[in-house]
């Protein structure tokens, strides 16, 4: 939960759980960096971004990396959700609840 009430939820793989309070520590999957707002009435972008690159090739680089993180991020999600279905699809069918004789 973020100070502002929000919350978010992350994506990740399990590390280890905190011993004191049993909270999960994970690390991220993906993480979809932040974009440069557009200046107002311009048209193009404004320089909110903080990132600073020391050449075009870093950049490129850069922007190839966020590439195969994304690819490996959505492979693993399909996956997971790939193995959940297989879990719940082989899960025996539900029940109907007992209900007391006389009602």
């Amino acid at each position: 939960s973020s100070g502002d009430g929000g919350s978010q939820v992350t994506c990740g793989v399990p590390m280890y759980r905190d011993k004191a309070t049993g909270a999960p520590y994970i690390m991220p999957l993906y993480t979809e960096p932040t974009r440069p707002a557009k200046a107002a009435g311009t048209g193009t972008t404004g320089t909110t971004s903080t990132m600073v690159f020391s050449s075009p090739q870093a950049e490129a680089e850069a922007a190839r990396a966020q590439m195969v993180e994304a690819a490996s991020s959505a492979r693993i999600r399909s996956d997971a959700l790939d193995l959940l279905r297989g879990f719940l699809d082989a899960a025996p069918p539900p029940t109907a609840p007992n209900t007391p004789s006389g009602f």
